[in-house]
């Protein structure tokens, strides 16, 4: 905490901000109102394979491989597409505050999902003919996108759970990520590292230093693998730190769904107006409706 209030590394915040994270839901789950709705087959079916998919990731191995971490990537985006479908299905349950998951929830989930598109585009440009499967990442990979699309979930009570536990396991992921794009080891295909120095150059004043480094390329065709460039390696870690920003704050947007229904600002005032306004012998005038826009995460 120290570190963080005078300026620490960007390495301690990112840590601070994952223990705050759980703090909050640590907090949540001690204080907050706790419900006897047990876990369905499909919610509990979905906590497995969110675990299953996380010990796989972790145990990915380094340096990184490319074609794994494509497959993280395009997953953990799939996960926030369902994780929306299911925070809108809450909604119309009347299990989640119209306000909350259309201000708070679904635009984090949409800038995470953004970003996790700009990683799944780095990892498919990275891979080499050296480049592998893992079978583990694959079933595992598979086995939670079909466990997200089950019917029993949508408009299910523990639906809120459940979403909460795929925002976790993408910040989990998204840490892998950022770890993988600033590996030392990483290499890329000869004609991505040129097209990725000429992007970053590109933003670069010109000069000695961009020349020296563009020259050191050598050869700038082909698919073998080849190092990356310092210049490139510091773009790909703030990337790499972008998308774990984001995943960050899609979790913690997702701390309305430990929190108990409550009504929306705007209904809030109403019902306030009403009542300064209307005598209590007469009737309340109902609350407005409101709409939840869908957003632009295709599952």
């Amino acid at each position: 905490r120290q570190a963080v209030a005078t300026g620490g590394g960007g390495l301690v915040r990112q840590a601070h901000q994952r223990i705050r994270g759980i703090e909050q839901l640590l907090d949540a789950h001690l204080h907050g109102e706790h419900r006897s709705t047990p876990a369905t087959d499909a919610a509990a079916e979905v906590e497995q394979s969110l675990n299953s998919w996380l010990r796989v990731a972790f145990e990915a191995g380094q340096p990184p491989n490319p074609m794994t971490q494509l497959i993280l990537a395009d997953t953990a985006r799939t996960v926030l597409g369902n994780s929306a479908r299911l925070a809108i299905h809450a909604v119309q349950q009347h299990q989640l505050d119209t306000w909350d998951v259309q201000e708070r929830l679904l635009p984090a989930i949409r800038q995470s999902a953004e970003r996790w598109e700009d990683s799944r585009s780095l990892w498919a440009a990275m891979i080499s003919p050296t480049s592998r499967q893992l079978p583990a990442v694959v079933t595992a990979a598979t086995r939670l996108q079909q466990a997200l699309r089950q019917p029993d979930l949508t408009g299910n009570p523990v639906s809120r759970a459940t979403i909460m536990s795929a925002l976790v396991a993408t910040s989990e992921v998204a840490l892998i990520n950022h770890r993988a794009l600033t590996h030392p080891e990483l290499t890329a295909p000869l004609s991505t590292v040129t097209r990725l120095t000429s992007e970053v150059l590109d933003r670069e004043p010109s000069g000695h230093s961009a020349f020296k480094t563009w020259m050191n390329i050598g050869r700038r065709e082909g698919s073998m693998p080849a190092k990356l460039p310092d210049i490139v390696r510091t773009d790909l870690a703030t990337r790499g730190r972008s998308t774990l920003e984001a995943a960050l704050a899609a979790r913690s947007a997702g701390h309305i769904l430990t929190q108990p229904r409550t009504l929306s600002p705007d209904a809030m005032l109403h019902t306030a107006r009403v009542a300064a306004s209307t005598p209590r012998s007469r009737p309340q005038t109902p609350l407005p409706r409101t709409t939840l826009r869908s957003p632009s995460i295709s599952p």
